[in-house]
C-alpha cells in the first residue's frame, strides 16, 4: 500500500512536470496574439506582465512555479538517489520560488528582477546538477548529456542576455532562449518519469504469475 501511494504521488509529480511548461508556453502565445505591436525577438517576456491582459502571463507563470515545486517534491526519490540529484530538486525549488515571484511582482517593481535571476540561474544549476546524477544511473544516463547541454546553454544564454548580445532588436529572444532548456526538458522527463513508473507496475504485476509457473 505505502509503495502504491508512493508511486501515486510520483505520477503527480511527473504530470506536473508536464503540464506546467505546456500551459505557460500557451499562455504566453495567447497573450502575445492578444497584443498588436508585441515583438517577441525584441520585447523581454515580462513585458507580458503589464498592460493589457496581463493576467494571463501573471497567473500561468505563478501556476507554473506552482506545478514545478510541486514535482520536485513529488519526485525527489524516483531519480537516482545521489547527492546531486537531491541537489538539482532543491535548486528546482528555488527556480519555482522564483517564477512565483516573477508573477507576483512585476517587472515595475525592484523584487521582479530578482526573482527572475533566482529563476534563470536557479533553472541552469539544478540542470547540471540533476546531469551529474543522471550519468551515474544505467537507466537515465542517456539522458545526462542533453540535460547538462541544457544547463549549459542556459548560462551562455544568461550572459548573452546580460551584455544585450544582438542589441535591443534581439533583447527578448535572448531571454527566451534562457528558459528554453527547463521548459522543454520538464516535460521530457516527465513523460520519462510516467514511463518507468509503467513498467515498474507492468512488472511487479507479472512477477506473481510468473512465481505460480515456476512452482
Amino acid at each position: 500500500m505505502e509503495s502504491r501511494s508512493k508511486e501515486f504521488l510520483q505520477k503527480i509529480g511527473a504530470w506536473a512536470f508536464i503540464i506546467g511548461p505546456v500551459e505557460f508556453v500557451a499562455a504566453m502565445g495567447i497573450e502575445e496574439a492578444l497584443r498588436p505591436g508585441y515583438n517577441p525577438f525584441s520585447d523581454v517576456i515580462s513585458d507580458l506582465g503589464v498592460g493589457p491582459y496581463n493576467g494571463i502571463f501573471n497567473s500561468s507563470i505563478i501556476v507554473l512555479g506552482i506545478l514545478t515545486f510541486v514535482a520536485a517534491l513529488l519526485t525527489w526519490a524516483a531519480f537516482p538517489r545521489y547527492l546531486s540529484a537531491h541537489t538539482g530538486a532543491l535548486l528546482l525549488c528555488f527556480t519555482a520560488i522564483g517564477a512565483i515571484g516573477v508573477g507576483l511582482y512585476n517587472e515595475t517593481t525592484k523584487l521582479h528582477g530578482r526573482f527572475a535571476a533566482i529563476a534563470f540561474i536557479g533553472s541552469g544549476l539544478a540542470l547540471i546538477f540533476y546531469a551529474r546524477a543522471l550519468s551515474r544511473d544505467p537507466q537515465w544516463r542517456s539522458w545526462a548529456l542533453p540535460t547538462a547541454i541544457g544547463g549549459v546553454f542556459t548560462f551562455v544564454s544568461i550572459i548573452l542576455f546580460v551584455v544585450g548580445a544582438g542589441g535591443s532588436p534581439l533583447h527578448g529572444f535572448t531571454e527566451r532562449l534562457i528558459v528554453v532548456p527547463v521548459l522543454l526538458w520538464a516535460p521530457f522527463v516527465g513523460y520519462r518519469l510516467l514511463h518507468n513508473l509503467k513498467s515498474s507496475t507492468t512488472a511487479k504485476e507479472s512477477t506473481p504469475a510468473v512465481q505460480t509457473s515456476s512452482g
